[in-house]
């Protein structure tokens, strides 16, 4: 019996143990856990080596991927005692393949390492070549993608002029295809105001396309986009299947491949509008027949009486009689007749017939409304009114009144004024005109505690443009309102305990009562005095500010004692009036109600019989 390699002599014959194990293992596939699709800088993909049967793993073989000018080799991350070697590849800048592949049949080497199956024979290392059966690419659809598409033109077909409300669709053209998400701007050069051409279509392809709607006050001879920074993202994406971030940077306007360059589109948004609509007369009149201007910025035509609307107030009833064009281009004059008393204002309603020579609708809306100036057709009498313009109650030294009448006038002075008092030395300090038809009267409220009234005199010596006199004619006094005056400082009356006195009650409410109402009460301003080491504490204070009661919440805390609720004066709390608590410096309450708690539960303290012991 002898042993030449594996095999066993006897007698001239050879053969082979059961046990022994003479095969090679070999590459069967090769794949990717990572899902079918485009992938870019930063993206791991884990490549899957599957071998005929479990191999064990020494040292760090390596994979080398086709991906492009730079081959990458990537490095054995795991697998080791399966039949699955796991190698991980890192995209990186540069980087691309339509189907990501190894190089060749011998791009797995063992880079000094081993691979060989549990009875030590070493795996037989060749691949399938690329894109054949069992190969990455055949496998797998795994995209490898770095190069960021770019903008290659801006474009459109709508070369010719354009006015106000015409849309025009821009393409912008990129150099493989792109996904949107959001809306991109694109921003347009277009006069005085620039205007964005907004996204509407083309996400999956490589052309975009955004609109533009010309609006008023839009003017280019040649469109284009502002600068080569135009296309902007506005909060949303534009990326390739990979998921990487275009680029967008855009031909300088007027250069090859710009929107200028490449369409001749002519904006006209230019409306008519208007330079004068007004009643030369003025303000106010007593005529019958109102004539007034009106102008445009331009020529026109399709005005008539329908374009007009008369708003009339009080008995006043108006119509237009005549509508003239005074030979100038854009300018009209329009008579209207007017009988009664009120307020006339001309509108002039586009009912979308006036249009400048070339199509543009007045200030390019249909039914706007512009206003001339109101008249006023007077026969009506002003009024006046008389209001407070401080807090009421106050304790100020001065305090406002507010005159207003009903429209303009002239002949106010401080003759037309009286003030009604039980204050002493009172007197108006000062007279201003805020408007034309309001005053503020400021008078001091001189000494004492009480009320203050200022009435207006009317002796038809305040009148209107007109000369009608306030509330016609004849004398009468119109009252105003009354201050109370208060300068009494608020106290502290009771505090007195709501329920049982003593109490072995874990909470006590005591009632807060005040000589009047006072501001927003909190915990800080009352301390509790006690004794018999209670540990009785504040737990709530239940105060509506602008009320003179509150309920303080005390926890008795524990055994025998006493608890006084103290008010605490820290010249934070007023009345209603602004008067701080008892005055300026510190007005402590301490002698409100004592509170007994009695928290000790009684106890026999000795137990005997009456009487001789021992007895019969």
């Amino acid at each position: 019996l002898a042993t030449v390699g594996t095999n066993k002599v006897f007698r001239g014959l050879a053969f082979t143990p059961e046990s022994a194990d003479a095969t090679q293992p070999t590459v069967s596939a090769i794949t990717s856990s990572k899902a079918n699709g485009a992938y870019t800088v930063g993206e791991q993909i884990d490549v899957l080596v599957q071998f005929s049967e479990n191999v064990n793993v020494t040292g760090t073989p390596q994979l080398t991927l086709e991906t492009g000018g730079t081959d990458r080799v990537v490095d054995f991350l795991d697998g080791s005692g399966t039949n699955t070697l796991r190698f991980r590849y890192t995209v990186q800048t540069g980087d691309t393949s339509l189907d990501l592949d190894y190089v060749d049949a011998n791009s797995l080497v063992l880079n000094g390492g081993l691979i060989e199956d549990a009875a030590g024979n070493d795996a037989i290392l060749t691949l399938p070549n690329p894109g054949t059966t069992g190969s990455l690419g055949a496998n797998k659809a795994i995209v490898i993608d770095t190069t960021a598409p770019a903008v290659s033109s801006v474009t459109s077909s709508a070369s010719g002029g354009y006015n106000i409300g015409d849309v025009i669709s821009i393409t912008v053209n990129f150099t493989e295809d792109v996904t949107v998400s959001g809306s991109p701007r694109l921003l347009l050069e277009t006069g005085t105001t620039d205007r964005e051409a907004v996204y509407v279509s083309g996400s999956g392809s490589d052309v975009l396309t955004f609109n533009y709607t010309v609006q008023a006050g839009d003017e280019s001879l040649d469109l284009d986009y502002v600068a080569t920074d135009s296309l902007g993202l506005n909060g949303g994406t534009i990326q390739d299947a990979a998921l990487n971030d275009a680029t967008l940077t855009l031909a300088a306007p007027g250069a090859a491949n710009s929107l200028g360059a490449s369409a001749s589109i002519v904006v006209d948004g230019v409306v008519p509008d208007l330079v004068n609509f007004a009643f030369p007369g003025g303000t106010i009149t007593n005529a019958s027949t109102l004539v007034y201007d009106l102008e445009f910025t331009e020529e026109i035509s399709g005005l008539d009486s329908a374009d007009f609307n008369i708003v009339t107030t009080g008995t006043l009833s108006a119509t237009i009689t005549a509508i003239l064009y005074s030979g100038t281009p854009g300018v009209y004059t329009v008579e209207v007749e007017a009988i009664g008393d009120g307020d006339l204002t001309l509108e002039l309603l586009d009912d979308g017939t006036i249009v400048d020579t070339v199509g543009n609708l007045f200030r390019g809306d249909l039914n706007t409304t512009v206003s001339a100036p109101t008249v006023t057709v007077d026969q009506t009498v002003p009024t006046v009114s008389v209001s407070r313009g401080d807090p009421n109650p106050t304790n100020a030294s001065e305090v406002d009144f507010l005159v207003d009448f009903s429209e303009a006038h002239t002949g106010f002075t401080l003759d037309d004024l009286e003030i009604v008092t039980t204050l002493s030395l009172t007197y108006i300090s000062n007279f201003n005109q805020t408007s034309a038809t309001s005053y503020t009267i400021t008078v001091n409220t001189g000494t004492g505690t009480g009320t203050l009234q200022l009435n207006f005199l009317d002796d038809d010596t305040v009148i209107d443009a007109a000369g009608n006199p306030i509330d016609g004619p004849g004398s009468a006094t119109i009252s105003g309102p009354v201050y109370d005056v208060d300068r009494t400082p608020p106290l502290v009356d009771s505090v007195a305990v709501v329920g049982s006195n003593p109490t072995n009650a874990s909470s006590v409410d005591f009632l807060v009562t005040f000589t009047e109402a006072v501001s927003q009460l909190t915990a800080a301003n009352f301390a509790l005095t006690q004794s018999g080491g209670l540990g009785a504490t504040i737990t709530n204070v239940d105060h509506v500010a602008g009320s003179n009661t509150a309920i303080v919440t005390v926890n008795t805390g524990s055994g025998n004692g006493t608890i006084r609720l103290d008010f605490l004066d820290d010249d934070s709390i007023t009345d209603l009036a602004g008067n701080v608590y008892g005055g300026a410096g510190s007005q402590n309450f301490t002698t409100g109600e004592t509170l007994t708690v009695d928290m000790i539960v009684p106890s026999v303290t000795s137990f005997f019989p009456v009487g001789a012991n021992p007895t019969t």
